[in-house]
């Protein structure tokens, strides 16, 4: 509930009834809803392994320029949500939300902090050290 109201205070103009773990599984699907079971283990990681560092899941996906399909989507929340519920993976999502939040995610990147689609080689993939390669994504630790 207080990330709720953390939100309501970042963005007065939305109310939502989405919770933390709905908003990171939304993400999970965004990111890798087309990749598979072990896909979206993958981006769960990476979420998982900057929360470590002393963040919440949720700060960790709602930060500014880090994970682009819910930054384009931060004043309606409650549409991204409701959206991504309507994917066949939506369970599965909602289950790795919960081991992030547990903090029983088994990590299938080795330690990853970052990734990107094979299609394209951000300016940052040089500089840090490349891990593993899962479906559609490379994936990276600082």
């Amino acid at each position: 509930m207080k990330y709720l109201l953390i939100l309501f205070f970042l963005f007065p103009s939305i109310v939502f009834a989405a919770t933390e773990k709905q908003i990171v599984a939304a993400v999970i699907i965004c990111e890798a809803g087309g990749e598979g079971e072990k896909g979206m283990q993958a981006v769960a990681n990476v979420i998982s392994n900057r929360a470590a560092k002393g963040k919440t899941p949720l700060k960790v996906v709602t930060q500014k320029h880090q994970f682009e399909c819910i930054t384009k989507n931060l004043n309606d929340l409650e549409n991204f949500v409701n959206k991504a519920s309507k994917h066949p993976k939506w369970s599965q999502a909602l289950n790795l939300s919960e081991k992030i939040a547990n903090k029983s995610l088994v990590d299938i990147t080795g330690g990853s902090t970052h990734f990107h689609n094979t299609s394209m080689t951000p300016y940052w993939a040089k500089k840090i050290q490349f891990k593993v390669k899962i479906g559609g994504h490379l994936f990276y630790k600082e």
